[in-house]
């Protein structure tokens, strides 16, 4: 297994990272490859098989996640922040409590064990970009949601649910009922 971590950080957390891969014997296991310019983005995320960046907190609405989604990428990520609008638990990524050390490690796991589960979800993930965060599609619904509300159109309805997600909205609602089965054996939707 290789760990290619994009992006700045703290320098002590760094190098204790790479303290602990040298302990393990692993040395050569992790790649910190630092700020990755925007046009060189998609070359590194393609060399992935899956994205996890199980954040507490991602700003926005979540554009690292579509990024490597539209990279054909299943996710992992932590619920609760916003980043459950595009990260559809077993369906285009995996959803996990925030700094659940475990139920990452199970995450991980079951994507990297299971390339036919990997490449559906990341087939959907891509499917879901291109429906729902193309600037195009972005932009008439903005485009609707002002005109309804300057009264010259009516009110846009939001994108169609599907079947996985009637069924997430589902196991919110009745609190996780046990008789709803999880897709991905090992991890469980967070609470």
């Amino acid at each position: 297994m290789h760990l290619l971590i994009i992006g700045n950080g703290d320098a002590e957390f760094i190098e204790s990272l790479r303290n602990k891969a040298r302990e393990c014997g692993a040395p050569d296991m992790l790649e910190f490859a630092g700020y990755v310019p925007r046009q060189e983005l998609p070359w590194r995320l393609n060399q992935a098989h899956v994205f996890a960046a199980p954040s507490v907190y991602e700003g926005g609405p979540g554009f690292v996640y579509l990024e490597a989604m539209a990279c054909r990428l299943p996710v992992i990520a932590c619920e609760g922040n916003g980043v459950s609008e595009i990260v559809r638990h077993a369906d285009n990524g995996l959803l996990i409590a925030p700094r659940d050390s475990r139920a990452l490690g199970q995450a991980l796991r079951s994507l990297l064990t299971n390339p036919d589960l990997r490449r559906t979800m990341g087939l959907r993930a891509r499917r879901f970009v291109e429906a729902e965060a193309d600037s195009r599609v972005c932009l008439n619904r903005l485009e609707a949601f002002y005109l309804s509300v300057a009264g010259n159109a009516p009110r846009p309805i939001s994108y169609r649910r599907g079947k996985t997600e009637r069924v997430a909205a589902h196991q919110s609602e009745n609190g996780g009922n046990s008789h709803l089965q999880d897709p991905v054996p090992g991890v469980r939707r967070a609470k």
